[in-house]
């Protein structure tokens, strides 16, 4: 949940484009129809925290549209929760590594994702026993429990996911989770949802 007047609130499914950044928060425009079309009206901009968004290297409808795409041709229609729609793991410029599930998984929750044992995925962020996860065949993404993925090494011919640090200022996010001011703690059966992410200290305070 936004703090001051200048940040947004972000919730699943939110998409941006990245404006500019600064120490863990960036400037962003919302971007509803995912085009990537900056509007020059800074009214329009407020910062975000960058560990609340996946950053995407193409529009996110465009994204979206390729991993639709895939899923048609593989006759794999993906799956993923309501609110969150599938991106493939090349589209995404946030930092990850390679993963693959050690067996299945029935989601139980909106958030979280099914898996079936050998799906490969591409692991994102994780919090509490928790990992969020796209899937590199359909893009599906969501929450599993941490220990039903194992790594996979990475060889010389699989490049590593490029940093968002290195990424051109003029980009898009897709957000995958919610921080707010609520209490972090969970049930170990429970997936991370909005309320287990611990408050964000502001840009301006203390360290």
């Amino acid at each position: 949940m936004a703090e001051q007047e200048d940040e947004f609130d972000v919730v699943v499914g939110d998409t941006f484009i990245i404006v500019s950044r600064a120490r863990g928060w960036w400037v962003v425009q919302r971007d509803p129809a995912g085009t990537g079309q900056v509007e020059q009206d800074p009214s329009k901009q407020g910062w975000v925290p960058a560990g609340c968004l996946l950053e995407t290297k193409v529009p996110v409808a465009v994204a979206i549209a390729e991993a639709t795409a895939r899923g048609s041709m593989t006759g794999s229609p993906p799956t993923s929760p309501p609110g969150t729609t599938p991106i493939l793991p090349l589209s995404i410029l946030s930092t990850s590594f390679p993963g693959i599930a050690l067996m299945d998984y029935k989601k139980k929750g909106e958030e979280e994702l099914d898996l079936q044992k050998d799906d490969l995925l591409r692991v994102f962020k994780r919090y509490n026993h928790w990992s969020y996860a796209v899937k590199e065949e359909t893009g599906d993404r969501g929450w599993v429990p941490s220990w039903f993925i194992g790594k996979v090494p990475t060889s010389s011919g699989t490049p590593a996911t490029p940093s968002a640090s290195t990424a051109p200022n003029l980009s898009v996010g897709d957000q995958d989770s919610r921080y707010n001011d609520s209490s972090p703690s969970q049930q170990a059966q429970v997936s991370p949802m909005s309320s287990a992410f611990p408050p964000i200290q502001s840009r301006t305070g203390p360290a």
